[in-house]
């Protein structure tokens, strides 16, 4: 409930509010949109100024009191402090300039209710009226053929008379005694005509009429009385007219009805109220009633015409939760959704179109939507719309287009436009769902000049490839052959002439050699970690379930003395290059089986775990683990964080690891404790 806009909602209900304040000049403050369409106005016009100033009396009717009791009116209630119903009040609405000026005729209703805060002072006052001009007029009707009755009734009698008068001379007077039964008998057949008439129009009304005398007695009823209560006619006439009315309004309404009768007029039953019918049954149902008055010879009676509300009030509730719903979501979105009619003025605007155009819906009620585009599209768009309203034909319906739209502050972007249109009776509508694309423009042109830096790239790194490649093949052959030389001829002198050398001469030649062969094995693992970095990738369906068992087995059978539980999971297939993905893995699970070496109850585990619909894959071992505090050197080219005497290596295996992760769109991280193994995690694009 916190959320609901009351202003809105005042404005939005179906009945003619206006919200005055209590002061010398009872300034308007609030008006609701069915009050601005049966009045003519506009809310910008009227709101902030007096009442009287806005709606005066009809300067060319000189019986004007409109105004005066209007005013008179309004007073009681300040003194008073309670409601004021009027009598039903000739006050004359200026037309628009637009319509032709001057003041048209209308019948009005009127409550004046005030507002009272909890210490009783006069906050607002509520002015609520009907607009009974059409029911006045057919009550002036009425009163015609009322008044044609009556003098048809004074011509009959005075024909008596003269008959009468007339009785002495025996021929004439029969002669115009046989004329005045003729004419007689005319009217008559004519009275009973119009009697026929009445009943036939009282029978065919599509709402329930009730005539009851001044008692309150029921004299008459139509069809649909009685099929809307459930009583025959003969049920009905001579009762009173609170049996049909639910039992807790009927005390009531015999002193409401004393009140109406002591100064009958034409007017709506319980402005501002609920009104309900009860049937037969006991049943309710919502009701409208219509007062009037007929004066008959004797007596004065009440015609109640009744109107069953109950599907409008259905009608009125489902479309007001629609209303509801549709500017919960219209508001909650991304997008600026606006709606204008055939004009092209808008009628709806939410905040998402607030926040893109810098328009407050306010501004924008009734402007044209050439407001929200630059100069240069006006013609195009008003064109459009004459041509979908001439043929029905738009190239923007169903379709998302993109155009250009303009801020308040008169600044151009480019947006995404989805066009529907929609009727009301015969009126046609549009609506629109527009999306700022600014950031996806500018994405794009962000992309666009990425591919471009990348196929920039790709030649400059084509050409650090072509380097690498001679690097690598002067790596492999001009370096390899001074090696050679060196491990070759330390393997000469120890041959010929070791017995000239001493044990540390011996002994020098050896670690020559030594490293010799050291420096060959490191030029052989930066050859390897190149391949992997150059090679290219062909992918196919890798099952390294099968994969990390060949591999296991291989270390199996290299150290056949040692105990050791390889857990390796079940079907863990990818997309990616076989090879490389081979001296990742083998790379991963020889270092799990050497930092083991040595250990009691050895595990080393291959699995996977799914998270957020991504796998991610790890080697868990419990051998010799690492310090966290050095994780950053793990990937690195012959980074060692053991002692190559107790873990021999070259420190190539996990950054040719991550090269080959690195190739395949994924990434790979460690984590561990020292002497509790650790646990190398990777996942694959």
């Amino acid at each position: 409930m916190d959320d609901l806009d009351f202003k809105l909602l005042f404005e939005s209900a179906p009945g003619l509010f206006l919200v005055l304040r209590p002061d010398a000049d009872f300034t308007i403050l609030g008006a609701s949109n069915a009050y601005l369409r049966a009045t003519l106005t506009e809310r910008e016009n009227i709101v902030g100024r007096s009442l009287f100033e806005v709606f005066p009396d009809n300067p060319d009717d000189p019986n004007a009191t409109g105004a005066s009791n209007l005013r008179a009116s309004l007073e009681r209630v300040l003194a008073a402090k309670a409601s004021d119903a009027m009598a039903v009040q000739k006050y004359d609405i200026r037309r628009p300039p637009s319509e032709g000026g001057g003041f048209e005729e209308r019948f009005w209703s009127p409550v004046n209710s005030p507002v009272l805060a909890a210490d009783g002072r006069i906050l607002y006052i509520v002015h609520r009226v009907e607009d009974v001009t059409e029911f006045v007029r057919v009550s002036r009707r009425s009163q015609l053929e009322r008044e044609r009755s009556e003098a048809l009734q004074q011509r009959g009698a005075a024909t008596e008379l003269e008959i009468l008068r007339r009785s002495r001379d025996l021929d004439e007077a029969n002669k115009k005694l046989r004329q005045a039964n003729e004419k007689l008998r005319a009217e008559f057949a004519e009275r009973e005509r119009a009697e026929i008439r009445f009943r036939e129009l009282l029978e065919s009304a599509p709402d329930a009429i009730v005539i009851a005398n001044r008692k309150g007695r029921i004299v008459l009823v139509n069809s649909q009385a009685e099929k809307w209560f459930g009583y025959a006619r003969d049920e009905l006439v001579g009762q009173p007219i609170e049996i049909l009315l639910p039992e807790r309004f009927r005390q009531r309404h015999v002193g409401h009805r004393a009140g109406y009768l002591a100064a009958p007029h034409t007017r709506p039953m319980g402005g501002g109220l609920e009104l309900f019918g009860q049937r037969k049954d006991g049943s309710e149902f919502p009701v409208e009633i219509n007062l009037s008055p007929i004066e008959t010879v004797d007596d004065v009676w009440i015609t109640s015409i009744i109107r069953d509300v109950t599907e409008r009030r259905r009608m009125e509730q489902e479309r007001h939760a629609s209303e509801t719903q549709f500017r919960a979501v219209a508001d909650s979105a991304n997008d600026a959704i606006i709606s204008a009619d055939k004009l092209g003025r808008v009628i709806y605007f939410n905040k998402a179109a607030e926040r893109i155009f810098g328009y407050s819906a306010a501004e924008m009620l009734q402007q044209p939507l050439t407001c929200l585009m630059p100069s240069r599209f006006h013609s195009g768009h008003e064109q459009g719309i004459k041509r979908f309203l001439a043929g029905g034909e738009s190239q923007l319906l169903g379709k998302t287009v993109e155009l250009t739209g303009k801020r308040k502050g008169g600044e151009e972007f480019p947006l995404d436009l989805s066009l529907s249109t929609w009727k009301v009776g015969e009126e046609v509508f549009f609506t629109g769902i527009l999306r700022d694309i600014t950031a996806r423009r500018q994405a794009e042109e962000r992309i666009q000049q990425l591919n471009q830096d990348l196929q920039q790239r790709a030649v400059q790194l084509e050409a650090v490839n072509r380097e690498l490649e001679a690097f690598s093949y002067s790596v492999s052959h001009d370096l390899r052959a001074p090696l050679r030389a060196i491990d070759g001829f330390s393997q000469m002198l120890l041959e010929d002439y070791a017995g000239n050398l001493d044990a540390e001469g011996r002994n020098s030649l050896q670690r020559v050699r030594a490293a010799a062969r050291k420096m060959g094995a490191l030029i052989d693992d930066m050859l390897k970690l190149s391949r992997v970095t150059r090679a290219e990738l062909t992918l196919e369906e890798v099952n390294l379930s099968e994969m990390a068992r060949d591999i296991a087995q291989d270390l199996r059978r290299q150290e056949p003395e040692r105990d050791g539980d390889f857990v390796i999971a079940a079907e863990l297939r990818v997309q990616g290059d076989a090879r490389l993905l081979r001296i990742a893995l083998q790379n991963l699970l020889d270092n799990a089986w050497k930092f083991t070496r040595g250990k009691t109850g050895v595990r080393i585990v291959f699995d996977a775990v799914l998270d957020e619909d991504k796998h991610t894959y790890f080697v868990r071992d419990n051998g010799a683990g690492f310090d966290m505090t050095y994780a950053d050197k793990l990937f690195g080219a012959f980074q060692r964080l053991h002692d190559v005497r107790e873990f021999p290596g070259a420190g190539i295996g996990l950054a040719t690891v991550q090269r080959v992760i690195h190739r395949h769109g994924g990434r790979i991280w460690a984590e561990s404790t020292v002497n509790e193994g650790a646990t190398f995690y990777f996942t694959l694009s």
